[in-house]
């Protein structure tokens, strides 16, 4: 029996510590970047995005964002000698920039670039948000009632209109109660007059999307899809009104939302 035990506790040493080395694969270690700065010298840390949010490890780092630039952040000392702090900053893109940062007044770190070149528009900053954005709007509760259509069995509905920003957001449930596929031709937006009694001349203003999440090309027969469409902010001129159509590719099931503008105005902000 002692043998049997001593060969047990031997065996059970033998094994590896699973639980161990899982809590320390359970996270990747990012290595800050050492930044020294000067009083008497500014730093410029130049992004391929627009900055989101900086986080100073103590007040001996002066920040500001370069005046009429979102994706250009100047960096001093306030005082000379200071103890050694850090600096993160996170840009649009969800991308993270971490520093160790020391004193040096002769420091010649003075313009840090991580662009290679190439620096986002605005549009495409927006589409970067978009990204971001839509799956947080996709689990938002109902906020649009009574903005829906409906032909031979096809049913499309907003089911929330979201703003952040510049951007809105339309959060489009589309079903399909028939057994035939909807095959999509076309998603338009468009501003355009009321509809009127007689026949006039009217004018279309497209609204450009940014960005769709969850594009689809069909609807399944008995099936449904949600989607989000974002564009950039509008309003509506007075006697007009945004037109939200879908085409069926060689059909007839045509769909075709009127959102008028205190459905626009009453947008609600992304939490």
């Amino acid at each position: 029996m002692k043998k049997f035990i001593i060969m047990l506790l031997v065996t059970l040493e033998a094994l590896p510590n699973y639980g161990q080395e899982s809590t320390a694969s359970a996270y990747l270690q990012i290595s800050p970047e050492p930044l020294t700065i000067a009083v008497g010298k500014t730093t410029n840390l130049i992004y391929p995005f627009a900055i989101k949010s900086v986080d100073r490890g103590s007040r001996d780092i002066l920040v500001q964002k370069a005046k009429g630039l979102e994706n250009i952040l100047q960096v001093k000392a306030a005082r000379a000698c200071f103890e050694a702090t850090n600096l993160t900053v996170i840009t649009v893109d969800g991308k993270l920039y971490s520093y160790n940062v020391g004193f040096d007044e002769n420091t010649s770190q003075l313009n840090l670039d991580y662009t290679n070149g190439t620096v986002n528009t605005a549009e495409e900053y927006n589409v970067a948000s978009a990204k971001q954005l839509t799956e947080a709007v996709v689990s938002l509760h109902r906020n649009t009632y009574r903005v829906k259509d409906s032909n031979h069995g096809m049913k499309v509905i907003v089911e929330g209109l979201f703003v952040h920003e510049n951007l809105f957001f339309f959060k489009v449930r589309i079903k399909n109660k028939t057994n035939i596929n909807f095959d999509m031709a076309q998603l338009r937006l468009f501003i355009k007059d009321q509809r009127k009694a007689k026949r006039t001349a009217s004018q279309e203003i497209e609204i450009k999307q940014l960005y769709i999440y969850n594009p689809i090309s069909v609807v399944k027969g008995t099936d449904e899809q949600v989607i989000v469409i974002t564009v950039p902010k509008f309003t509506i001129p007075d006697k007009k009104e945004m037109i939200l159509q879908l085409m069926e590719k060689e059909g007839g099931r045509h769909l075709e939302l009127r959102i008028k503008s205190k459905t626009i105005v009453a947008a609600e902000p992304i939490p």
